[in-house]
């Protein structure tokens, strides 16, 4: 009576990093971001990462997404590019089965607002900057041809 035989409470383990900076090789540095941000947080995000890439001397940024896109292709990799940055040959970045990467069409709108926040900051900066893009999820509503394949993507 009166003693406690409860095995001790447990503290919680901490959340792994969400947002991880990582140096890859001398003069790459990979800023993984896995997390989601609200919408008054896109845009401080995004200057964040302009102020790491500017106090590192970076000549140039690679933006990397899976998102929805309102174009046909699903499994390409589209590009885009901004700011003098040369496009990248996908041959050469070692993606097997990829003799290049097609370019983003013209007026397609980037469905989401951290990379939309990205994109901005680094074309404010004049930073060149290449955007690489794949789908990420269904696009509903597309209809036709589109609407179709990304369906029978959903269902593999």
């Amino acid at each position: 009576p009166g003693v406690n035989t409860a095995p001790p409470a447990l503290a919680p383990e901490p959340e792994p990093s969400q947002i991880l900076l990582i140096n890859l090789l001398p003069g790459v540095t990979l800023i993984a971001a896995n997390t989601p941000l609200g919408v008054d947080e896109e845009a401080s995000f995004a200057a964040a990462v302009y102020a790491l890439t500017a106090a590192s001397s970076c000549t140039s940024v690679v933006l990397v997404g899976a998102l929805k896109l309102n174009v046909k292709g699903e499994g390409k990799i589209f590009q885009a590019v901004m700011n003098g940055c040369q496009a990248l040959d996908a041959g050469a970045a070692g993606v097997r089965g990829a003799a290049a990467f097609e370019a983003l069409p013209g007026g397609t709108a980037v469905n989401d607002g951290v990379i939309a926040a990205l994109m901005h900051a680094m074309r404010a900066a004049a930073m060149p900057t290449a955007c690489l893009f794949t789908h990420g999820y269904r696009v509903p509503k597309l209809g036709g041809e589109a609407e179709e394949e990304a369906a029978a993507a959903v269902g593999r």
